[in-house]
């Protein structure tokens, strides 16, 4: 397994799309230190009434959404790249064994994205928190004794966007088609069929989508701006082992079959 992974992240590294795309998880720092800015200065300007209302959007949750979809899109082109190479073939060979191949792949990938989603996470926040300094703005202000479980839970997250990547791009063996199932399946019909759910029921599938396990793991309040949550971070936690188990295992099924 040793050699297996070492070959994975030999592959990884060795192809642009890897830095390109880790450098689109990092530009979410900088447009959350943007939006920082901006909230700080409009705080300078704004009337001691405008104050009291003042708030801005959380932005570790912002930069980690931009983390989500850059490790997610990581993950496809981690399998759909060596495809398109005609590497594919040739790694097959020399790893007959499917789910070690695959199994290597997802280790790396996922290591990966957990270092670079809580990499993002934290610096986000100490970012944010050094621009706004002593400003009492809504969202922006939360102590990092209290944020700081959001925070590892939205590096996990970007880690659960990672191998559902990586088992789309295993699945569906097409780097578009990969993208749009997850854009537009998971980010943005599932939400809108959750919003037009009527409650309780519409909370409830809300609470499992992937963009807000990260809230729902580190039972984030409404207090801060997040939806109520619904999961007990057990329960949260189980439903991100099932993404991952039913997008690796379908994966694993494919790989069989088609490469056998």
């Amino acid at each position: 397994m040793r050699r297996l992974l070492a070959a994975e992240w030999l592959k990884l590294r060795s192809v642009p799309s890897t830095w390109y795309m880790l450098g689109v998880a990092a530009l979410g720092v900088g447009v959350s230190a943007l939006v920082a800015f901006y909230a700080a200065s409009a705080w300078n300007g704004a009337t001691a009434a405008m104050r009291r209302t003042m708030r801005v959007t959380p932005l570790p949750p912002v930069a980690g959404l931009i983390a989500d979809l850059a490790l997610a899109v990581l993950g496809i082109l981690a399998f759909t790249d060596e495809q398109n190479s005609g590497l594919l073939g040739l790694s097959l060979a020399a790893v007959p064994r499917r789910g070690a191949f695959l199994a290597a792949k997802a280790m790396v990938v996922g290591a990966v994205a957990l270092i670079a989603g809580e990499a993002v996470s934290f610096a986000t926040f100490f970012a944010g928190r050094a621009i706004v300094g002593g400003r009492a703005i809504l969202y922006l202000t939360i102590p990092f004794r209290q944020e700081w479980p959001l925070l590892i839970s939205l590096g996990l997250c970007v880690l659960l966007f990672a191998l559902v990547g990586l088992g789309l791009g295993v699945i569906l063996r097409s780097t578009a088609g990969a993208i749009i199932v997850l854009v537009a399946g998971f980010l943005y019909i599932l939400p809108l069929v959750a919003l037009h759910i009527p409650p309780p029921w519409g909370y409830r599938v809300s609470s499992v989508l992937l963009a807000n396990l990260g809230p729902e793991l580190a039972r984030a309040p409404q207090s801060w701006g997040f939806p109520r949550t619904v999961l007990s971070p057990l329960w949260t936690g189980a439903v991100m082992a099932l993404y991952v188990a039913v997008a690796l295992g379908a994966a694993l099924v494919l790989i069989r079959r088609r490469d056998a």
